[in-house]
């Protein structure tokens, strides 16, 4: 019958062993089984999680200025001597970031279609979730905030430099955009016939959209995740226009007002659809309810212009306080 002593229990193997050893005979050798408590366990599972979290959150980061080929060089060889405007930028980000990042439910919400979506930067919440149970505020890009603080407030965390210092070297290195763009031009796309299974590329993949506080940890788990994702790296000289567009602040361009041939139509709309009528009033409902989703374009103003029809707590005349519709 086995014995226990303390946490040590004895098997009757273990017990002849002793015998024999006291009988001048050479001892064999043999295994003990220790058994642990689950007190024990547990108390040595937790001490384990939290070397392992307190290794993650104390690890040395990996930053530009560590890297061979970090921001320095980047000034001094990259950058473009003259001035960048947004309009020298937009033809880059309409052929290589648009094709993902352009519509509403873009990887992390971040639209670089217009430069009020660069301002607004990304979240992490997703646009269509099946798991969701409960309604959510929708976050339409002109519609549910009307300035990037209000999307600060909504979640949205910047890809740009938004600190107090405005420096070409600060611009860089506070810019999450620009890191993902180093990210690519250091660890190039494999030059193969298949991308490595490391890339994620379903529809329902978790999202991944680092901020600025997690974006060196990114770079050591996804070293091949630079922008553009799963694509062929940026020639060298669009690389060389959005980077210096990024160190010099990354201006965004005067904002747009309507052109001075559409307004006597513009102004003719607003008339008929505000009048006070009963009979009007339904008719205004009617065509704002069909046309409330649509880009208008009227005749006579330039190709690439469009109009929505929006509700307002303001007059006709004043600045637009847009009524959201959901």
């Amino acid at each position: 019958m086995a014995t226990v002593v303390g946490n040590v229990r004895k098997n009757p193997l273990s017990v002849l062993r002793h015998q024999a050893a006291s009988a001048n005979i050479e001892p064999v050798m043999g295994w003990r089984k220790i058994f642990l408590n689950k007190w024990t366990l547990l108390i040595l599972s937790i001490t384990l999680l939290l070397s392992i979290l307190i290794y993650k959150d104390f690890e040395p980061p990996l930053t530009m200025e560590s890297e061979p080929t970090g921001i320095t060089t980047e000034l001094s060889s990259i950058l473009l001597d003259s001035s960048v405007t947004y309009e020298q930028v937009r033809p880059v980000l309409e052929r290589r970031c648009v094709v993902c990042h352009g519509c509403y439910d873009a990887p992390c919400q971040l639209k670089l279609s217009s430069n009020e979506g660069l301002q607004r930067g990304g979240t992490e919440e997703l646009v269509y979730d099946y798991k969701r149970i409960t309604p959510v505020q929708p976050t339409r890009l002109f519609v549910d905030a009307r300035s990037t603080a209000q999307w600060r407030s909504r979640g949205f965390t910047s890809v740009l430099n938004e600190g107090g210092q405005q420096t070409a070297e600060e611009n860089l290195k506070n810019s999450v955009l620009y890191r993902l763009l180093r990210l690519k031009q250091q660890h190039p796309q494999p030059d193969s016939d298949q991308l490595p299974d490391s890339f994620t590329l379903e529809l329902n993949r978790k999202q991944t959209c680092p901020t600025l506080e997690s974006v060196d940890r990114f770079s050591r788990e996804h070293p091949l995740w630079g922008m553009p994702y799963a694509m062929p790296n940026l020639p060298q000289q669009e690389y060389r226009t959005l980077v210096s567009w990024l160190a010099q602040g990354a201006k965004a361009p005067a904002p747009a007002g309507p052109s001075i041939t559409v307004l006597p139509q513009i102004n003719q709309w607003e008339n008929f659809l505000n009048q006070s009528s009963s009979k009007q009033r339904l008719v205004s409902r009617y065509l704002y309810e069909h046309l409330f989703h649509a880009h208008i374009h009227f005749a006579g103003s330039p190709v690439r212009e469009f109009y929505r029809l929006v509700r307002s707590t303001t007059p006709s005349g004043q600045p637009i306080d847009e009524i959201p519709t959901v």
